[in-house]
């Protein structure tokens, strides 16, 4: 008779403080799930754990919120410059890659923004240079859209395949 593997899952919820002339929780995100995929791509990192599953981090509703500090007897309070919107989602036809966009760069305040794709392959050593290298593509299109630049271009997107494309020759064995 096999033995059924019993989990359990849990929720874990991270406060953080930040500075929203710098970043906004959506780029908090997103470095989180860089960090986390650094640190878990360290061989036996969670053996003592019993390698839990970790999935991506992700910014709670603000209803979600809400109903938390409302149950803990808080109020919410936002910061005087919390009027910020995002200010728009950026969907390229390559590679799955999306943009999120707080706000773009302005003279008082940089831009900051999240990025997404499919490029990322499984976590093994052989893969370790190429998913680093795509790291720093997906950071220079973000620093390219927060900063204006026009990243839905045809030029551009040709650019980003062919970076890729090179990436993928010199790095996958």
């Amino acid at each position: 008779m096999a033995k059924i593997k019993k989990t359990k899952k849990t929720t874990l919820t991270v406060e953080v403080e930040y500075n929203p002339r710098k970043t906004d929780p959506e780029g908090l995100a997103c470095a989180m799930d860089r960090l986390l995929e650094t640190v878990l791509s360290t061989p036996g990192i969670m053996d003592e754990y019993g390698n839990p599953a970790i999935r991506e981090f992700f910014v709670a509703k603000e209803t979600e919120t809400e109903a938390a500090l409302k149950v803990a007897g808080l109020a919410l309070t936002l910061p005087a410059d919390s009027d910020r919107t995002v200010g728009r989602k950026i969907q390229l036809p390559c590679y799955g890659i999306t943009v999120t966009l707080a706000r773009e760069n302005g003279v008082e305040e940089p831009g900051s923004g999240s990025i997404v794709s499919d490029l990322r392959e499984h976590k093994t050593a052989a893969n370790r240079q190429y998913n680093a290298a795509i790291d720093g593509l997906e950071s220079l299109i973000l620093a390219h859209a927060c900063a204006g630049v026009d990243v839905e271009s045809p030029a551009y997107v040709e650019g980003i395949e062919t970076a890729v494309d090179a990436i993928a020759n010199r790095t996958i064995p």
